[in-house]
């Protein structure tokens, strides 16, 4: 069994940085043999302020870290991420900066090793960590998430909105993606919450497009339906007589200005009630020589919107007519 000889150093000072170390071997067998060696020294690299941020509007990852307490007396330095077989590499080694170290007063490198790619096209789970050289102390990782959304949903959008109110419509996608897809309303602001204020009959029938941006483009549209009205209610009252006598008028309750459709109610027995172009026919047979008939119109979408219109009739025909709207 052959011999073995060790060299140790003590301390590991930069001083013995390029120093030639020669071993020899001299015996019978091996005479005049010498094996030589440089010694190279070099630090533990530190890492601070890493990071790794995604943007998925321009579907791209960025990551970052901070490194110091970089020295190498063979003056080689570099630094990599990786992902897999790929490497990514937007270090630069003449872009570090020497500083000094306050507790030691020796010399050593600084710089930010960092580098930006395309988020990956297919779900998965995918590690990202930091190669440098010297090697690092500690080492990082980052873990990312892919992960396809859901289908937009607007859900929450209110189907009728009375005139003067606000809305508040929230767009969103379930489950919201990894990274999270970006949600936005078209001319509005970058918020998934549309919110509009007072609207008008004007608007009614407007579309709200949102837009879930992330590897694929979604869209969903929301129209606006303002209810209003009615603004008025009239009562026409047309009479004529039965074979055995009897006075039978008919009462038509026509509202206007309203959207989407309106309800009638009388405030009498018809004898018969039908809907006819719009307007509510009530037809009736007076059994006192003066009735007053209130006919109302209410928004089938919102009860407190109404118009009122009354009518004073005799048994002969119609004496007088108010709108109480």
């Amino acid at each position: 069994m052959g011999e073995r000889s060790s060299l140790f150093l003590i301390p590991k000072t930069r001083t013995y940085a390029g120093m030639t170390v020669r071993c020899e071997e001299n015996n019978w067998v091996h005479p005049n043999e010498y094996h030589e060696c440089v010694i190279s020294l070099k630090s533990q690299v530190a890492l601070s302020n890493c990071h790794v941020t995604t943007n998925v509007s321009s579907w791209s990852l960025h990551g970052s870290c901070f490194l110091y307490k970089m020295y190498s007396s063979l003056n080689k330095y570099d630094c990599y991420w990786v992902l897999g077989q790929k490497i990514f590499r937007d270090f630069v080694s003449r872009s570090l900066q020497l500083y000094t170290d306050n507790r030691t007063g020796l010399g050593y490198y600084q710089g930010n090793c960092s580098f930006t790619s395309s988020l990956p096209s297919r779900n998965g789970t995918y590690t990202y960590y930091i190669v440098s050289k010297p090697e690092l102390a500690d080492n990082y990782s980052y873990q990312l998430v892919i992960s396809s959304p859901g289908q937009l949903d607007i859900s929450s959008c209110p189907a009728f909105v009375p005139e003067n109110a606000s809305v508040t419509c929230k767009c969103e996608a379930n489950p919201p993606g990894s990274p999270p897809g970006v949600v936005t309303w078209e001319g509005h602001n970058d918020s998934a919450t549309l919110k509009l204020l007072h609207v008008h009959r004007a608007d009614n029938g407007r579309i709200f497009v949102c837009h879930l941006t992330w590897a694929t483009l979604q869209s969903a549209e929301f129209k606006l339906q303002v209810a209003y009205g009615p603004d008025r209610a009239e009562i026409s009252e047309s009479t004529f007589q039965t074979g055995a006598g009897d006075t039978v008028t008919n009462l038509t309750c026509k509202a206007s200005d309203y959207f989407p459709d309106v309800l009638y109610t009388w405030n009498i027995p018809c004898h018969m009630e039908v809907r006819v172009d719009k307007a509510s026919v009530c037809t009736m047979t007076f059994q006192t020589p003066e009735t007053e008939v209130t006919c109302t119109a209410v928004n089938t979408q919102f009860s407190t919107l109404t118009a009122v219109a009354v009518m004073t009739v005799y048994g002969q025909g119609m004496l007088t007519k108010r709108d109480l709207n």
